[in-house]
């Protein structure tokens, strides 16, 4: 038999190891992000993973410098968002807060702020909250409009992109959609969890591209951001214009 585990290392390294009492072969797509924290579970692939199957390059030689047994698949996303063409050229710009609860509770407040500046000072370009079909916003926006259809058709039409994920960012560098990411991380992952990550570099697009492509900005600090994120989207509102 076969046990494929797909993320959540929590549960399905365990899985894999009780699979492998069983004798089964034991495959993890997407496996535990040891390049960003807990490489001591290396160990744990070594002994439990016949093969990890990764989809970025750039956890693929982390894999193989480790000698942990790894085979590389081209993202599943990348050919057909690279397919996809803009269907209009109004002048929008695209807000994508996360889809967690935690999440929308911690970046609406910074986005609001955002819409609120956009308005005064680049008339012209309307702002849409861009949420997975999902994901329920509970608070009121100043936002011309809130979508949850089509997601990367309306990505693909923006001129900008403001991203709050490494997922949401990795899908604009996809589309080729200029883009700026903020973060504000938990009290705990920005005081604890930092002890623990061993990477430099934290946005997703950045890292599977290997390239400083995506301006940047984790913080706690809401006026660092909005000053930050107002300064990014004005520069590169200037170069697409």
């Amino acid at each position: 038999g076969v046990f494929l585990g797909i993320a959540y290392p929590g549960i399905n390294l365990l899985l894999c190891r009780y699979a492998r009492k069983l004798g089964c072969q034991t495959i993890f797509f997407m496996p535990p992000q040891i390049w960003a924290w807990g490489e001591f579970r290396k160990y744990f692939i070594r002994k439990w993973v016949d093969t990890a199957i990764t989809v970025f390059p750039f956890e693929y030689e982390y894999y193989q410098q480790r000698r942990l047994p790894v085979e590389y698949i081209v993202h599943p996303l990348l050919k057909k968002l690279r397919k996809l063409k803009r269907s209009d050229h109004k002048k929008r710009i695209g807000f994508m807060p996360g889809s967690r609860q935690s999440q929308l509770r911690r970046h609406m407040p910074v986005i609001e702020r955002l819409i609120f500046n956009i308005h005064e000072r680049h008339h012209g370009h309307k702002c849409c909250i861009i949420l997975n079909p999902m994901t329920v916003l509970n608070i009121t926006t100043s936002a011309d409009m809130v979508i949850a259809e089509d997601r990367y058709q309306v990505m693909k039409d923006c001129d900008l992109i403001i991203t709050t994920s490494g997922t949401a960012s990795l899908e604009a560098a996809f589309l080729k959609v200029p883009q700026v990411f903020f973060h504000i991380p938990s009290f705990i992952d920005m005081h604890l969890f930092r002890h623990f990550i061993t990477i430099k570099e934290y946005n997703l697009a950045n890292l599977y591209f290997n390239k400083k492509a995506v301006p940047a900005i984790i913080s706690r600090d809401q006026d660092r951001i909005l000053t930050d994120v107002l300064r990014h989207i004005d520069e590169l509102l200037t170069t697409i214009l």
